[in-house]
């Protein structure tokens, strides 16, 4: 649960929450994930800077939910996956 995430977060990756942030990603981006997609793993993407600058590029405007999904363990209802299904 989210209260459980600060718990865990700074023991190891939480594959879970990497899962539930692409699945954000692939749904806000829409038809754009696979140009991102193909960036990401075609372009030598090698800092966290750099990959926030091709989440911008795909997905303006996005800055405050990607900072909350990057730098806390936050997992607040508007970001939740009933919101977000993958491929729509």
């Amino acid at each position: 649960t989210a209260n459980e995430l600060s718990t865990y977060k700074d023991e190891f990756v939480l594959d879970d929450r990497a899962l539930l942030f692409l699945n954000y990603l692939l749904s806000r981006m829409g038809s754009r994930f696979d140009m991102f997609t193909t960036e990401l793993f075609n372009s030598g993407v090698t800092s966290t800077a750099e990959f926030r600058a091709l989440i911008a590029k795909y997905l303006p405007d996005s800055g405050a939910d990607i900072r909350l999904w990057l730098e806390t363990t936050e997992y607040p209802e508007r970001l939740q996956f009933s919101h977000f299904r993958m491929g729509g």
